[in-house]
């Protein structure tokens, strides 16, 4: 997927936070363009501490790991079993590189925010709890909250920084 650049992304980004997570929430991306394959690592932060990093070698281990499922699952592509893998899989088994990331992050900025909020994506949800567009109501929900990814300890980390932040 083409990428818009990182600076123009970051901004937008910045744009859609809530006003209590404003000056809070920081979004980096590091790429290494002499280095093969220009490796990089993509990491969001609070307060300037990181909350998740995503980087080129978790890339290179989703790689592998899907290997391992193809070979396990002879009857399946390399596309079927990724379609397959959920996000929570890859990322509690640490798989989610920074193409991942920005992957992710051009399908929030490009789709509405009601399917955000709904997403089976852990980036893309991720970035719609720290929305603006998305309310406290919204967020108090049962419908959302019944959303499995809400148990991931990420995900339920910057849902709880959401509804407890406050306007300094």
């Amino acid at each position: 997927m083409h990428h818009k650049s990182w600076s123009a992304l970051n901004q937008q980004l910045s744009q859609f936070l809530c006003d209590t997570l404003k000056g809070k929430i920081t979004y980096s991306l590091t790429r290494y363009h002499k280095v093969h394959n220009s490796y990089g690592k993509a990491s969001i932060l609070y307060q300037k501490k990181v909350i998740v990093n995503f980087t080129w070698n978790q890339g290179q281990n989703q790689e592998s790991y899907l290997s391992d499922q193809v070979k396990e699952n002879p009857s399946l592509s390399y596309r079927q079993i990724l379609d397959q893998t959920s996000d929570e899989t890859l990322y509690s088994e640490n798989l989610i590189s920074e193409n991942d990331f920005l992957d992710q992050v051009q399908t929030f900025l490009n789709q509405s925010i009601d399917d955000s909020i709904r997403s089976t994506k852990i980036i893309i949800l991720i970035l719609a709890i720290m929305d603006r567009r998305v309310g406290q109501r919204t967020l108090a929900n049962q419908e959302i909250l019944a959303n499995p990814l809400f148990q991931n300890l990420l995900v339920n980390q910057v849902y709880q920084l959401r509804i407890h932040t406050t306007l300094e």
